[in-house]
């Protein structure tokens, strides 16, 4: 009777003879594709040949009639070196060559070896063996990465490392053979490499105790991956490309390993998605919305992010943030944009200088002094062509003045700026949505040509009951709060003393000043070498903590109140006229004759001798003007306001 389909036995995959009680055999367990070779005359080299007909059994290889090698299946449990005995890391020429090796292999957890001859030739098989089978690729890709980052060059005759990272192929390939331990003139090693007694037992206890101090995990050997797939896809990048990419990667394969590493990483995948994606990926450069789901996704993907990472929360809120930062800072690859100079800059942080930017604010820096210095001697001339004339005796050439007009030429102080710089807000329109910014960043806006002159500051109502704005001291804000009853916020005004007009407090405030500069010339030198820091966002913080000025209501007549904070004394001493200065004694002595824009020019140019003293720069004095005058610009404040400024500048420079 014919059995039926479902009753017929089901054919095994057809498989040696296997010696079960065979300790040492069942270390080299793949027979498949085996190397056999007949044994060689002394002196000779085997001539090996490739059997793929059938499988190597244990009882041909305990026979001994032939010299044998095994392959590598797609699993492995051990790893294997071959060092030839001219190799330059032989222990006869480098005795630490082989330490260094081990050195190298720790971060795949591999410390520990059996070292047998290859042969009678006096070639060295190391045999790294752990417990838990890995991919066999993996594992050859990821020592092969480690050993030659350490400068380990692999050639035959030198250095060989089985199982070969092999790439990948669409035929099917087999892994080099090596040949099996401990046959024709193979013998165990010590640690001074010297031949021992050896058997099959005695190598089976060494590889067992080595193996228990091997510890190689799955996640070490992808950390180590990755890297070399890195070299890989960076080989369509340039030389500066592939270093710069490299980088990045380094600071971010290793993802976290404890508190405060969100920012920074956020930072690199940001740099690196969206300068490189498309370049390592294909498709366009990544922006908006994709490139922070893109960054968001990076991040939870890195190791330790559950465990370290505080601000799981907010991740996608924080994509968001650096991804906008990111391409304001960073251009794609291949863009006519030039690559970023390196990798381990914060895209937040300002850029460096070039030496024409030095050169150019060195000589910005050179007109102010001049000013200054003319200032203190009240020596500094009104009409153009002789302002010109004197500031050029400082050794400033007529090409440079020209290009600086708007800081020297009575005619352009009053202007805008070159560029002014403002922050770049937030989205307000949710206010529990925060951006998270590391810190703010500030770009150039194109002036404003047409702009008419700033009108005058409107006069303070004297009617009983009216409140007035607190008028700010040093590192106070321009406005206080305004009064319980009040229903609308006012601009800030001004309060008259009883029967003064509304220019006495300029005249006053102003004498005061250069009776102060021409009595304290000496003791008000430019301190152009200074070793201060240049002031941040912390700076005015700090001078109002120190200072102890807090904002209060004007209650008291403006000129007293300017000059006892001015600490000038209430009877200046008077000082001889000179010719140049005839607009200038004109506002002093109040003569309504006196042309506005000379008498502006006077207190615009002792607020640039502050400006000198304090040496802010342009960018650090429009934000300081547009925090305590209601975001004003210099050219915007009326002849009063400009009045309120110099006398917090001064106030300033003398808490600092």
């Amino acid at each position: 009777m014919i059995a039926s389909p479902a009753q017929r036995p089901v054919p095994q995959r057809f498989e040696f003879v296997r010696e079960w009680n065979d300790d040492f055999l069942q270390l080299f367990p793949h027979r498949g594709d085996y190397l056999w070779a007949e044994h060689p005359e002394p002196g000779k080299r085997p001539q090996w040949k490739t059997e793929s007909r059938h499988l190597l059994s244990d009882r041909t290889i305990q026979q001994g009639a032939y010299l044998f090698g095994v392959r590598f299946g797609a699993l492995t449990q051990y790893l294997m070196f071959d060092i030839d005995i001219r190799s330059d890391y032989h222990p006869q020429q480098d005795p630490f060559a082989i330490w260094n090796m081990v050195e190298a292999l720790e971060p795949l957890g591999l410390a520990s070896f059996v070292a047998v001859t290859s042969s009678s030739s006096g070639g060295l098989h190391l045999y790294f063996p752990f417990e838990e089978a890995q991919a066999s690729w993996a594992l050859a890709l990821a020592a092969k990465t480690l050993l030659k980052n350490k400068g380990f060059k692999f050639q035959g005759g030198q250095l060989e490392i089985f199982p070969n990272p092999k790439p990948y192929s669409d035929a099917q390939t087999n892994y080099t053979g090596h040949r099996l331990p401990l046959q024709q003139g193979a013998y165990l090693l010590n640690q001074e490499w010297e031949r021992v007694f050896t058997t099959q037992t005695a190598f089976v206890q060494q590889w067992r105790f080595a193996q228990r101090k091997n510890s190689v995990s799955r996640q070490n050997i992808d950390l180590v991956v990755q890297v070399a797939q890195r070299k890989t896809y960076s080989r369509k990048l340039k030389v500066s490309g592939q270093k710069y990419y490299s980088d990045l990667c380094n600071d971010i394969d290793g993802g976290f390993t404890d508190s405060g590493q969100t920012q920074p990483l956020f930072a690199k995948v940001a740099n690196r998605e969206r300068v490189f994606y498309h370049a390592i990926y294909g498709g366009k450069p990544l922006e908006g919305e994709t490139l922070a789901h893109r960054i968001a996704e990076v991040i939870r993907s890195l190791p330790g992010f559950e465990e370290f990472c505080g601000h799981q929360h907010e991740v996608d809120q924080l994509a968001r943030a650096w991804a906008r930062a990111a391409e304001r800072r960073y251009y794609p690859y291949g863009s006519k944009k030039p690559l970023p100079s390196g990798g381990d800059r914060n895209p937040l942080e300002p850029e460096e200088l070039t030496p024409n930017q030095k050169r150019a604010q060195d000589a910005k820096e050179r007109i102010r002094q001049a000013i200054a210095n003319l200032l203190e001697k009240n020596a500094l001339p009104v009409q153009a062509t002789a302002r010109r004339n004197a500031i050029r005796g400082y050794g400033i050439a007529n090409k440079t003045l020209d290009k600086n007009r708007n800081l020297w030429h009575p005619e352009s102080l009053n202007s805008l700026p070159e560029a002014e710089y403002h922050p770049i807000e937030p989205n307000l329109e949710d206010s529990n949505c925060s951006e998270s910014l590391p810190r703010e960043e500030y770009h150039t806006i194109a002036t404003n040509k047409l702009l008419s002159p700033p009108s005058p500051a409107p006069h303070a109502q004297g009617e009983a009951g009216t409140d007035f704005q607190a008028v700010g001291g040093a590192g106070g804000g321009s406005a206080g709060n305004p009064s319980d009853d009040s229903q609308s916020t006012p601009e800030p005004q001004f309060a008259e003393a009883p029967g003064s007009s509304a220019t006495k407090p300029g005249p006053a405030l102003i004498r005061e000043i250069l009776s102060k500069i021409a009595t304290k010339s000496q003791q008000s030198k430019q301190r152009s070498c200074s070793t201060q820091p240049s002031p941040d966002e912390n700076y005015f913080r700090q001078v109002q903590q120190r200072s102890g000025d807090r904002p209060s209501l004007i209650q008291e007549d403006f000129v007293q109140q300017s000059l006892e904070l001015s600490g000038l004394s209430s009877s200046p001493p008077s000082f001889p006229p000179r010719s140049h200065d005839t607009p200038l004694q004109a506002f002093v002595s109040g003569d309504q004759t006196a042309s506005p824009a000379e008498s502006g020019g006077c207190v615009l140019n002792a607020i640039e001798v502050e400006i000198a003293r304090l040496d802010w720069t342009p960018e650090l004095e429009s934000i300081w003007i547009a925090q305590h005058f209601s975001g004003k610009t210099r050219s915007e404040l009326s002849l009063g306001e400009l009045v309120l400024l110099l006398r917090q500048l001064k106030q300033l420079h003398r808490s600092y």
